[in-house]
């Protein structure tokens, strides 16, 4: 679609579309020391700038800013131009809080006064 462009219009146009992507949201991924931005993401996958790594695979973690939101298995899938094209095997959302070991039952209360 965009192919007839010529090259100055075509880097406008993706530069345009990087920064309004990261004023949406600031996603990354962790994987052991090493953080990368991501670009784009759907559903069943992402993708990162091919020049910050060529091949990507195993467990990582994505953030949205500081918050961990979500804990994936990926393979790198393919390049498309200057970005890699990873998928998902699994990925588990984060809870904002702990799990209870219990059954909470209606109207408990949160903690007891005590006297003293």
């Amino acid at each position: 679609m965009f192919e007839d462009l010529p090259a100055e219009i075509r880097d406008g146009l993706q530069g345009a579309r990087l920064r309004q992507g990261s004023r949406r949201r600031r996603l990354s991924l962790h994987q052991g020391d090493m953080v990368f931005s991501i670009r784009r993401m759907w559903n069943d996958g992402f993708s990162i700038a091919l020049e910050d790594v060529r091949q990507l695979r195993g467990l990582v973690e994505i953030h949205e800013g500081p918050r961990h939101i979500l804990t994936c298995l990926i393979n790198a899938a393919e390049i498309d131009g200057d970005e890699l094209l990873c998928s998902f095997k699994r990925a588990s959302k984060v809870p904002d809080r702990a799990a209870l070991d219990y059954v909470a039952r209606d109207n408990e209360p949160v903690w007891l006064l005590t006297s003293g």
